[in-house]
């Protein structure tokens, strides 16, 4: 579902217009993808509750040492399979954030753009990391488009290829600082540290967002991983105030779903 919705936006945001019937097919595929999040919510709730029982049972009970290494077990899998769904309920949070029933020819942020036609072959195995960043310099410089430039970007973020996308997004801020998509820019370079494991870079990029886009759409999730950042660092106390503070100031939001399962993991009062 996800693949088709995907290639159904951009088969119409890069023909450039919309009929009645592709209208529709974008706020039914909406309506689902919003379906399938809520779906994944559920699993958390229901995967974070038996989390729970367990520790609950692990704590009262003084059941042989063998039966309580296996409860143990069980516990790990079952946080892993929080954490599982966390992930893909980010990945849904991102793809709807570009595009709604309301507006369904929005920028395409869900997902990254089709390559261009006539791509060079792949470099040599031994040049292919310097080859990829100095191609996304090229792309950045080469570029007066603000929107070319940002899809390029986040088409370098998609694959993995982190140098490029962040010198792609780094000169779409350059050029472009006050347009609507700069905040967006800030986030896509501290998820390029954050999913690199760079997290105290990752918050740096957050904390500018923050304090250069007060009312940007991408504060809520720049807040959530400013604070998962913090705890993948053992920052624990920090993490969980920053998390608080989100749930706090945006109740409503996606993202302060995410952080109140996560608090409740970790044992804490959203």
């Amino acid at each position: 579902m996800l693949a088709a919705c995907a290639a159904l936006l951009f088969s119409v945001l890069f023909a450039g217009c919309l009929t009645p019937d592709q209208i529709a097919a974008l706020q039914k595929d909406v309506t689902d993808m919003r379906g399938q999040m809520e779906q994944m919510r559920k699993e958390n709730k229901d995967t974070a509750a038996s989390v729970k029982a367990l520790e609950a049972s692990m704590k009262e009970g003084n059941g042989a040492a063998e039966q309580n290494a296996e409860n143990r077990r069980q516990l790990e899998a079952i946080r892993d399979d929080v954490r599982t769904v966390n992930s893909r309920l980010e990945e849904l949070q991102h793809r709807l954030s570009g595009f709604s029933p309301s507006n369904p020819g929005g920028s395409p942020r869900a997902s990254a753009p089709p390559p261009s036609a006539g791509a060079a072959a792949p470099p040599a195995p031994g040049a292919a990391a310097a080859a990829g960043v100095a191609a996304g310099a090229a792309g950045a410089a080469g570029s007066a488009d603000p929107d070319e430039l940002f899809n390029g970007a986040y088409a370098d973020y998609s694959k993995g290829n982190y140098a490029p996308a962040i010198l792609g997004f780094t000169e779409f801020l350059k050029r472009f600082p006050t347009t609507e998509r700069a905040d967006d820019a800030l986030y896509w370079i501290g998820l390029c540290h954050y999913d690199q494991g760079e997290y105290a870079e990752a918050i740096a990029q957050f904390d500018r967002l923050i304090q250069e886009y007060p009312g940007g759409d991408k504060l809520p999730g720049a807040h959530l991983k400013k604070g998962l950042s913090l705890l993948e660092m053992n920052r624990t106390a920090q993490g969980v105030v920053q998390l608080q503070y989100l749930v706090e100031h945006y109740p409503k939001s996606d993202e302060a779903r995410i952080a109140k399962d996560r608090l409740q993991e970790l044992g804490v009062k959203p």
